[in-house]
């Protein structure tokens, strides 16, 4: 168990899913569900630069093959050139 509730036992989903739309909300950020900040974390990593292994690591996946066909050109092309950032 990641987050306990308040007396010790498990957090229930529903309640976890409303406090974080919740926080979105007042953040005026558009609706994006729990495991959608895997796909934005993914995302944000590969333009950094990471490479797919170290993403799929991070992520606890067993392969990187998913991720190369993510890297865009323009990544790619940072990527071999050392560049951190568009």
């Amino acid at each position: 168990m990641i987050f306990p509730s308040e007396a010790g036992t498990p957090l229930s989903y529903r309640n976890v899913k409303r406090t974080f739309r919740g926080l979105i909300d007042n953040a005026g950020l558009p609706r994006i569900g729990l495991h959608g900040l895997r796909h934005t974390y993914t995302s944000l990593a590969l333009q950094a630069v990471l490479s797919p292994k170290q993403v799929a690591d991070r992520l606890r996946h067993k392969g990187s093959h998913a991720y190369a066909a993510d890297l865009s050109a323009p990544a790619r092309g940072r990527a071999a050139s050392g560049c951190s950032w568009p």
